[in-house]
């Protein structure tokens, strides 16, 4: 069966979706990143009981005192904290729920793509839907999804991350404050080292 890559996400109701409607088999999986906002996990555990959860061998305050913050240009996060927890299932076909609109990083890649870091085929089944599509895939399968997306999040994904625009991340600050003290805890550790 394929490895359905859920990040608890609103894209991710949709692959899940249309999974169960092409009876394909199929088993979810979770990367728990450790800077997920807290009300993803909650969803999950709640609705989605049955995925599995992947963990990485550190958490990012770690990684963050033992090498370096990410930034826009050096980032080890994904590869760290999603991609090496994921591997070893034994499953080298993949749907995710990764989409072209999201960001020109994306577009740049196929939609069926090799990924040889996981040694696995990505099927990306809503490469070409617009959000409009996704909302549109809820409203006519009455789907659940995180209540962050009524707040005003259109995206949910890691906390604090170089990706995202200064205003989201000062947002997300705002609302979890304590993920944010320990990145900065964590962030001058790594800057004691240094000296």
């Amino acid at each position: 069966g394929y490895y359905l890559a859920d990040s608890g996400g609103k894209d991710s109701r949709c692959i899940r979706k249309l999974a169960d409607l092409a009876g394909v088999k199929y088993q979810a999986f979770y990367s728990c990143t450790t800077i997920d906002p807290p009300e993803v996990p909650k969803f999950l555990k709640e609705h989605f009981p049955n995925t599995i959860w992947h963990y990485p061998e550190k958490s990012f305050y770690q990684y963050i005192r033992d090498w370096f913050p990410p930034s826009r240009t050096r980032r080890w996060c994904w590869t760290y904290l999603k991609e090496i927890p994921s591997l070893g299932t034994g499953k080298c076909y993949r749907i995710t729920g990764v989409r072209a609109e999201e960001s020109p990083g994306r577009r740049r890649f196929p939609q069926i793509d090799w990924v040889p870091k996981i040694n696995s085929f990505a099927f990306k089944v809503i490469y070409y839907w617009t959000e409009w599509h996704v909302w549109d895939f809820h409203e006519k399968y009455n789907l659940p999804y995180l209540p962050l997306y009524n707040e005003g999040w259109s995206r949910v994904g890691c906390m604090m991350c170089p990706l995202s625009s200064y205003e989201n991340r000062m947002r997300d600050k705002e609302r979890w404050p304590g993920p944010f003290k320990a990145f900065e805890h964590a962030v001058t550790i790594w800057w004691n080292t240094l000296r």
